[in-house]
């Protein structure tokens, strides 16, 4: 049974928090879980007859995902894309007398609301439903109803081992919700039944369901089977729990979770900027004529052969530029997202794009350097306008995933799918455009940064720490101390940029491109919304004001409301979860976590301004 008119969703919240999977908690008290993409609207109509969607396009993001393309909700009044959803889950329990039932009819069609069966027997009018609070998860993240009836009915002892409560269900079960005896805690809530009296508090309901044992109806004696059953309502389908790619063949337990905990959905979401070199004329003809060019490398024709197409007769362009061109768009590979950086990085610093006519996706044009800071910076780029696509790859439940390799073994063990059938070649992506400031350090006193022994003795306890942190969950991260100052050095940035440019903290972001060999920080704003062109930030990137900009930034490192405390924090003291950061706090360089690309880890601001290991020590 599908739910319309649930409630309203940005079309940034399809790839963060409202995905395939998700449960959405709507108007009126309403829970329902997004459906899979099988469900969705021209789910399998092809590009051309797309109506409620925009198509994208990335060549890479494409390798990363294993997509055709990426399609982008359509929101306006005139095109809703409405996107299909049911109600999970389907126990609830009434607003007015707290008996619980299954969500069953249709919602009334003004209100859009469930009523209380029991309500509307007794006192002839509608109480509103509300959803029940538990539902079943499992590590893979399979879900499954929470077994309230069970759960009710099961046998209870006393401190000493004596029955209080025998694990019988009666023949008319009617359960009630009581909550608010004595605290907030699951203890102080409770699930009753008003046939038989049985009751149970919802305390050990969150902890693996492995030795609970709740009574069978049908089955007297018998107990109810807990292990996970693979259960995935938004594909309408049972998977194999644990699925075929998990190291260990052991039984899995479900176990209790409320329905908006923050574990309930982490999006695996990958992103990539739509770099110059794709809005050149000869690679905007290879993308108009995509399909001709796809038939004729199934056909095994050479590049040569291709080139020399009907399509590229009259382009003007020489065979040796149609071939390299060629050969960057389909054998330049790559794997993840780390991969798809190298690329941008690689295109943004050769790039200057004020040649290209009617380029409405980016521009990108280069800026003098200020003679005072020369020394430590050796590229500037003002970015007047970018055009960046994030999609969603997949999610997982109870655990997030690896943001270090979206491909690890640990990664494709507990990701879910957006869909089962394999003929659906796209998935959710959003298109925003904004603007930027693309900068990067000199090298060559980078490098003789990094080799200093204070500064790797400092940045290696980080490092360490971080390892530490991430292996408790199996993650790796392949980070470096220069990644610490570019980090740092990007917050330190965006909170001095919030101050100047017009834009919040939350509204600007960065990425990190770092590398043994190479360095570069793109600061940018990026919305759909009105916000993100306003030309703030990009107007800090003439060489007068990114000196002022940077040197401003540089100062305000050197304090701290929160000093002596913040600058003196010991990076070897404490757990490793409470060593990841060296001097670093909210109130001089941890940002809104829409902005930080790392969970506001690694930073540290005495590597930035202090005279003895800051890069920047020296700068007066």
């Amino acid at each position: 049974m599908t739910v319309t008119g649930a409630g309203q969703i940005r079309s940034s919240e399809i790839i963060t928090t409202y995905g395939p999977g998700a449960i959405f908690n709507g108007k009126r008290g309403l829970s329902v879980m997004i459906l899979g993409l099988d469900a969705w609207p021209e789910a399998t109509e092809e590009l051309d007859n797309l109506s409620k969607f925009k198509p994208l396009q990335n060549k890479f993001l494409e390798d990363v995902c294993g997509k055709n393309h990426f399609r982008m909700p359509l929101n306006n009044d005139k095109r809703i894309s409405g996107i299909p959803c049911i109600p999970y889950p389907s126990w609830g329990y009434c607003s007015f007398c707290k008996l619980m039932s299954r969500i069953e009819g249709k919602p009334d069609e003004k209100t859009g609301e469930y009523s209380c069966k029991y309500c509307w027997i007794k006192l002839k009018k509608p109480s509103k439903m509300l959803p029940a609070r538990l539902i079943l998860i499992c590590k893979f993240g399979h879900v499954d109803e929470f077994p309230w009836i069970e759960w009710a009915h099961c046998e209870k002892r006393d401190k000493d081992g004596k029955i209080t409560q025998t694990g019988k269900i009666c023949d008319n079960p009617i359960l009630q919700w009581s909550f608010g005896r004595g605290g907030t805690t699951l203890n102080a809530y409770y699930v009753y039944c008003q046939n038989c009296k049985h009751s149970r508090s919802m305390a050990q309901s969150t902890e693996p369901l492995e030795n609970i044992r709740l009574p069978l109806k049908d089955h007297p004696g018998e107990f109810m089977d807990l292990t996970c059953n693979g259960n995935t309502p938004w594909l309408n389908k049972k998977s194999l729990c644990p699925p075929k790619k998990a190291v260990s063949r052991k039984k899995v337990f479900f176990r209790g979770n409320h329905i908006r905990a923050s574990n309930m959905y982490f999006p695996m979401i990958v992103s990539a900027l739509q770099i110059p070199r794709f809005q050149t004329p000869i690679q905007q003809l290879i993308a108009k004529n995509a399909l001709v060019i796809a038939d004729a490398i199934d056909e095994e024709f050479s590049y040569e052969k291709i080139a020399e197409k009907k399509i590229f007769s009259k382009s003007g362009f020489s065979i040796e530029d149609i071939i390299r061109e060629l050969e960057y768009r389909y054998d330049e590979k790559v794997y993840d997202e780390k991969g798809i950086k190298d690329k941008e990085f690689n295109d943004i610093i050769v790039s200057d794009t004020t040649t290209l006519p009617n380029n409405k996706v980016i521009s990108i044009s280069d800026v003098l350097i200020h003679n005072d800071i020369q020394k430590y910076i050796s590229k500037v780029k003002k970015i007047d306008r970018l055009t960046m696509i994030t999609v969603l790859k997949s999610f997982t439940r109870n655990q997030p995933p690896n943001p270090f390799d979206e491909n690890s073994s640990i990664n494709k063990q507990i990701r879910c799918k957006l869909n089962r059938n394999p003929k659906i070649d796209w998935i959710p992506g959003v298109e925003t455009r904004g603007e930027g400031i693309f900068f990067t350090l000199d090298e060559d006193k980078l490098q003789e940064w990094e080799e200093l022994e204070i500064t790797n003795s400092r940045c290696i306890t980080l490092l360490d720490s971080f390892e530490d942190y991430n292996s408790s969950r199996g993650w790796e991260g392949n980070l470096s101390p220069r990644y610490i100052l570019l980090h740092t050095l990007a917050h330190i940035l965006i909170r001095e940029l919030s101050a100047t440019s017009g834009y919040g903290e939350s509204a600007i972001r960065e990425r990190i491109y770092c590398t043994n060999s190479t360095n570069g920080i793109l600061l940018y704003t990026a919305t759909n919304s009105s916000e993100g062109s306003l030309g703030g930030v990009v107007r800090n990137a003439e060489p007068d004001d990114f000196y002022r900009l940077l040197k401003g930034a540089i100062k305000k490192s050197t304090a701290c409301s929160r000093d002596p405390l913040c600058i003196e924090s010991k990076v070897d003291e404490g757990p490793a979860h409470t060593k990841t950061n060296g001097s670093a706090c909210y109130a001089c360089s941890l940002l809104p976590e829409t902005s930080c690309e790392n969970f506001n880890q690694l930073l540290d601001r005495k590597i930035i301004s202090d005279k003895s290991i800051g890069f920047f020590g020296d700068f007066e």
